[in-house]
């Protein structure tokens, strides 16, 4: 076998300087032999390597301060250091593309709002929840998938009437905001209108719920016309952000006697929308039930 037919580019850290370009999602790029791709979004640093018969895709986790809102992109013949964890593909004669898909987390995810908020009886409100996305790793012209990892590694925690009847569920916290325009831009990160109607006589106290990701679809905003802009009041600085259906969460009496409902497409207030991930789980009327049950803990 000769040296550049299985063999990757010299290794050394520097290819974090490469890293000059914005990543896009489901935007398909091309690689020559050796070269790598090199990502950080977050906390996540992802490099893929594609060669003459394999892909390599290493990655490593770093702490940092806050949460980042650019996905910094570059391609380079450097590969990064052995310790960082190694995963590799055979290529099987595929084409030289290569893409990045968003998809939605595997389980539920139970988010706390960092002040609980109260619903007054006889009220609806819509509070505008952000989940953290996977990276799906797809390549060839078939967009074979390879592998996907949560870009934040997630907590977990246990949702369920006591400790028999439940499941592990994704953990987090939310700001829990009531207007749209006040969440900040992040391109892993997909926003989820949570629209509750308290129809009980009491105030109703939100300090948890369970957001069923599994259950819906993902959609990217598009750019609008100046058409389109005129008559949805637009600003065309949607930045192609991600969106979920909406989830309508209705209690006739109180949290124990709440119903779920799911919208159907992209929410309207998301302009023009295309599909980008279908949901991991089709809805039916047990998964409905189950979640139900689960709501609010």
């Amino acid at each position: 076998m000769s040296a550049s037919e299985n063999t990757p580019a010299p290794e050394g850290a520097g290819d974090l300087d490469t890293m000059t370009g914005e990543g896009q999602w489901c935007l398909s790029m091309g690689l020559l032999p050796g070269q790598t791709l090199a990502n950080e979004m977050n906390g996540l640093r992802l490099w893929v390597t594609m060669l003459e018969k394999e892909w390599q895709l290493r990655h490593q986790r770093v702490a940092g301060d806050g949460e980042d809102t650019v996905w910094r992109q570059g391609q380079s013949f450097v590969v990064p250091d052995q310790d960082k964890t190694l995963q590799r593909f055979l290529r099987n004669g595929e084409a030289d593309q290569l893409s990045f898909r968003p998809a939605l987390a595997d389980r539920s995810m139970v988010l706390r709002p960092y002040n609980a908020l109260h619903i007054a009886p006889d009220s609806d409100c819509t509070i505008y929840m952000s989940t953290v996305l996977w990276v799906q790793v797809l390549v060839g012209e078939k967009q074979r998938l390879l592998t996907e990892m949560p870009i934040m590694a997630p907590s977990w925690t246990w949702m369920g009437i006591g400790t028999m009847e439940g499941e592990i569920c994704y953990a987090g916290q939310s700001f829990a905001r009531l207007m749209r325009e006040a969440l900040p831009k992040r391109p892993w990160r997909a926003i989820t209108p949570v629209k509750i109607r308290n129809r009980g006589p009491e105030t109703l106290k939100l300090d948890r719920l369970s957001l069923p990701v599994p259950l819906l679809a993902l959609y990217q905003q598009q750019a609008m016309t100046s058409g389109e802009k005129g008559e949805k009041g637009g600003n065309g600085e949607a930045g192609f952000g991600l969106w979920t259906p909406q989830v309508t969460m209705t209690c006739e009496k109180n949290l124990a006697t709440a119903s779920l409902e799911l919208g159907q497409g992209a929410p309207a207030e998301a302009g023009p929308c295309k599909l980008v991930a279908e949901a991991r789980e089709k809805p039916d009327k047990g998964s409905l039930v189950r979640h139900i049950d689960r709501l609010f803990g």
